[in-house]
């Protein structure tokens, strides 16, 4: 996630600039055969093209608006990702009687379930930041699993289950314990709603037709809007406008899917390096 106050020309560019060379060439070629081939016929009326650049604002401003709500629900998601996690080395550490070793593998196999967590929602495959943090006879059945995740927590909830036979965990203790592992599969769960649940294609769809729409036509009713004056200032007027708009459209086709590992979607690998660090300084091991 981006998370600097003032966006980077550099990084605007890099977005735009494919677009902005589209409209340069647009416009200046409207505007040749306007004012040197005499194609006059090529003016319209603003008023009609203002009416429509109004209504395609309202319908772009509401599809940004849903996109931002799926993107601040991912964010959300992550930071109860983030304090369950924290809850559930605290407790590992300071409510079960079992060994150090035990602590410690109940702890890394959480790092590994949020890694794998991480990794499913991008759609990539399992690494070594996974597999390092699960016991090696768990290694090999991992990546056999369509998700892995889940197997994680499962994984957990048994490790607890074996910690009560032996009488190293209170029954109240395990009840808190096996809560924490049903938040966390609940947080899950969410995500992977969101990431299955694309944004409704109607709404995504149409937004690009109707700012495509009204991008092609813009510059017409700019000639007429400029030909009393300089008629050339429809294209830098044109560029101006058009970008303005095309950003509007592609802040919102960005944040559909806060989960594609964009410059502007929920920092997941920043918020587990943070778990990792926690959950190892809880243990005293150096940082990762």
């Amino acid at each position: 996630m981006y998370v600097r106050q003032n966006v980077s020309p550099a990084v605007v560019w890099g977005f735009a600039w494919k677009f902005v060379l589209f409209y340069v060439a647009w416009s200046v070629a409207i505007t040749f055969a306007y004012d040197r081939l005499q194609w006059t016929w090529l003016a319209l009326p603003f008023a009609p093209l203002s009416l429509m650049g109004v209504a395609v604002a309202f319908y772009v401003g509401f599809k940004n608006s849903q996109s931002y709500d799926r993107l601040w629900e991912g964010r959300k998601i992550w930071g109860s990702i983030v304090n369950a996690s924290r809850t559930f080395g605290m407790q590992v550490l300071t409510l079960t009687g079992a060994d150090a070793a035990t602590k410690a593998e109940l702890v890394h196999r959480h790092l590994a379930f949020i890694n794998a967590l991480r990794l499913q929602l991008r759609r990539q495959p399992l690494d070594h930041e996974v597999k390092r943090h699960v016991p090696e006879r768990e290694r090999e059945a991992l990546g056999s699993h369509a998700n892995a995740a889940t197997q994680l927590l499962l994984a957990q909830g048994r490790a607890l289950a074996e910690l009560r036979a032996k009488g190293q965990l209170l029954e109240l203790t395990h009840v808190e314990l096996a809560g924490t592992l049903r938040e966390l599969y609940d947080c899950q769960g969410r995500a992977e709603r969101i990431k299955n649940t694309p944004f409704p294609r109607q709404y995504a769809y149409f937004s690009k037709v109707f700012v495509w729409q009204l991008l092609l036509l813009l510059p017409f009713g700019l000639l007429n809007a400029f030909k009393e004056t300089y008629v050339w200032l429809t294209v830098p007027t044109y560029v101006l406008l058009a970008w303005m708009y095309m950003t509007m459209e592609l802040v919102g086709h960005y944040s559909e899917n806060p989960f594609e590992n964009f410059i502007n979607d929920v920092p997941m690998s920043a918020l587990c390096r943070t778990i990792e660090i926690d959950l190892a300084q809880m243990l005293g091991e150096p940082a990762p």
